[in-house]
């Protein structure tokens, strides 16, 4: 068994991350997410995708398409990722610092296809700025800088302190001796972060009973039309024109 006695120490620990054992309730798939935003990023061009971590040469944004390409793959549809992180637990307060990530993926006949390695420092202002699609568990406002803060995903571990865990009962010991029932860098964010959620509701017109909410809700509707009619440009520039031509005369 891996001892994890020395708890005050930087230990490098390397995090296997699948997108299968990401649950609903976290609020989205991570490792979708992750390799969207990162994705996104590198075709910016402002984030650099190295061969590995040794960071020996950058592969450029069109030579990672080609490589996809020619592999028949999606480096947005990845089922494993590999995070590199600096985890500390000083006085009951654990902490940790992520460095950077590792992509790969499989073709159709199984073969590895290599990505590269992108440093979390290049990310970070992508992380804290982009939002998060969510699902209905999730917070309207969440950003992954906030998920890899606070551990808020499934993983097991691929390295801690340098030896290899292969196996699922050494990655529970650790998180049982090491982690406990502590949190992830609680200065990092806020407590006090107030869940939102993106409502969408329609609205129709009703016939077919009479009521105080019914009348409103046509009146409601009647006034929304009225006021697009007599404004069609702002009709148009809400997307109008996929519904109507502006050449032929409809209500």
């Amino acid at each position: 068994m891996l001892s994890v006695a020395n708890v005050q120490a930087q230990i490098p620990v390397i995090l296997r991350v699948t997108a299968a054992e990401q649950a609903d309730s976290i609020g989205c798939n991570f490792v979708h997410e992750l390799c969207r935003i990162t994705y996104n990023a590198i075709l910016s061009g402002k984030v650099k995708l190295w061969n590995s971590s040794n960071k020996e040469f950058r592969i450029i944004a069109q030579s990672l398409k080609e490589i996809d390409a020619s592999a028949n793959t999606q480096f947005v549809n990845q089922e494993v990722i590999y995070i590199y992180e600096m985890w500390s637990n000083a006085n009951k307060e654990l902490k940790s610092t992520t460095s950077g990530f590792l992509f790969s993926n499989r073709n159709a006949k199984g073969e590895d296809v290599e990505y590269g390695f992108v440093e979390y420092t290049d990310l970070q202002e992508f992380f804290l700025r982009e939002r998060v699609e969510t699902n209905a568990n999730g917070n309207f406002n969440a950003n992954l800088a906030s998920f890899l803060n606070s551990k808020n995903y499934n993983y097991q571990f691929l390295q801690f302190a340098g030896k290899v865990i292969n196996n699922i009962n050494d990655s529970k010991s650790i998180r049982d001796e090491y982690i406990g029932n502590l949190r992830f860098n609680v200065s990092a964010f806020s407590m006090n972060e107030v869940p939102q959620k993106l409502v969408v509701w329609t609205l129709d017109r009703s016939t077919e009973m009479k009521s105080e909410k019914v009348a409103t809700g046509n009146d409601l509707l009647t006034a929304i039309g009225d006021y697009l009619k007599n404004n069609q440009e702002v009709f148009f520039n809400l997307g109008g024109d996929k519904v109507f031509n502006y050449t032929q005369k409809q209500n």
